[in-house]
C-alpha cells in the first residue's frame, strides 16, 4: 500500500465519522426535528457504514493517480445514490451531499499537495540530465523505512489540514482575528512556513541519503541517522517559527478623533501542534526516544 491510499483511507474514515455524529446530533435537536425526516437521515447513517467499509477494504490501483480517480468515483457514485434516495421523498440534495462533494474536491487538493513540493535551488534532487526535479511524496511505499515513515507523517500532516482542518468555531474566528491583529504572522502565514520547513528538510533529507553508497556496510545506520536528524531540526524549526511569531506587544487604540493609545496586547502566539505531534510521532515509529516537550494543542 503507498501513503497516500493508506492516509486518504484514514482521513476519509475521519470525516465519515463526523457526519454519522453531525447527523445523529441533528436527529436529537430539537430545533432542527421540525425540518428533517429522521427515517432519512438513518438511511443515509447506513449508506455512510457501507461507505466506511468499501473505503477500508480499497487495494491499491496501479499507481497513486489511478487510486485517487478510483476513490473519487466510489464518492461520486454514493453521493449519486443518496441524491437520487432524496428525490424520490422530494428532499434536495442534503450535508451528507455535500460531504461527498467535498471529500471528491479535498482529495484533489490533497494530492496536487503531494506531487507537487516545488522546486528548491539547493535542497531539491538532480535529474539524469543535470536538472532540477522536486521530490514527490506519490506512489512512496508505506512501510518501516525511516525514510519513508518521515514521508508518511509528512502526508498525514498536509493531508489532515486539507480534509479535517480545525473546527472554525466561533471561538477559533475570533481568536484568529485577535491573533491577526496582535502578531507578527497570521495563522495562514505560520501553516505555510511549517509547511515549507516540513517539506525543505524532506528535500534535505532525501539529496543526503541519495549521496550515500547503497552497498556500504553502514548504509542503513546512516539512512536512519539522517531521517532522525531532519526530524529533530523539524521539530527546531516548528518551535522557532512559533517563537518568531509571538505576539507584538502593544496595539494602538483610537480614542478619540485626534488622540490614539497604545494598550498591551494579550499573549497570544502559535501552538507547536500538529506538526510537533506528527514529527514526535515519527521519532517513536522509527525507534528514536523523543525527549519530552511542553503540551501544546494540536491545531496547526
Amino acid at each position: 500500500m503507498t501513503i497516500f491510499v493508506k492516509t486518504s483511507q484514514e482521513l476519509i474514515e475521519r470525516v465519515l465519522i463526523k457526519s454519522i455524529e453531525d447527523s445523529i446530533a441533528d436527529d436529537k435537536n430539537v430545533l432542527y426535528s421540525w425540518w428533517r425526516d429522521t427515517s432519512i437521515s438513518e438511511e443515509q447513517r447506513k449508506v455512510t457504514r457501507d461507505l466506511q467499509k468499501i473505503i477500508a477494504a480499497f487495494l491499491n490501483k496501479e499507481s497513486d493517480k489511478h487510486s485517487l480517480e478510483a476513490l473519487k468515483k466510489i464518492m461520486s457514485q454514493v453521493d449519486t445514490e443518496v441524491e437520487d434516495y432524496r428525490k424520490k421523498h422530494k428532499w434536495d440534495r442534503g450535508h451528507l451531499n455535500a460531504t461527498l462533494t467535498g471529500i471528491n474536491s479535498n482529495l484533489d487538493r490533497f494530492y496536487n499537495k503531494i506531487s507537487a513540493l516545488g522546486i528548491n535551488p539547493v535542497d531539491s534532487v538532480d535529474d539524469a540530465q543535470g536538472g532540477k526535479k522536486s521530490f514527490s511524496l506519490v506512489d512512496v511505499v508505506d512501510d518501516d523505512d525511516p525514510f519513508n515513515i518521515l514521508c508518511a507523517y509528512a502526508v498525514y500532516y498536509l493531508g489532515e489540514h486539507i480534509l479535517c482542518p480545525p473546527e472554525d468555531g466561533v471561538f477559533i474566528k475570533i481568536a484568529n482575528s485577535v491573533s491577526s491583529c496582535i502578531s507578527k504572522s497570521s495563522a495562514i502565514e505560520v501553516r505555510a512556513q511549517k509547511e515549507n520547513c516540513l517539506i525543505n528538510h524532506i528535500l534535505a533529507c532525501k539529496k543526503k541519503i541519495d549521496g550515500l553508497d547503497k552497498e556500504g556496510d553502514d548504509y542503513q545506520v546512516l539512512r536512519r541517522t539522517f531521517v532522525i536528524e531532519e526530524i529533530n531540526a523539524i521539530l527546531r524549526d516548528n518551535t522557532m517559527i512559533c517563537e518568531e511569531s509571538k505576539p507584538i506587544s502593544t496595539i494602538p487604540v483610537q480614542l478619540t478623533a485626534f488622540a490614539v493609545a497604545r494598550i498591551k496586547a494579550p499573549g497570544m502566539k502559535p501552538s507547536r501542534g500538529r506538526l510537533k505531534v506528527a514529527m514526535e510521532n515519527a521519532l517513536e515509529e522509527i525507534g528514536e526516544v523523543v525527549a519530552p516537550h511542553q503540551h501544546s494543542v494540536a491545531t496547526i
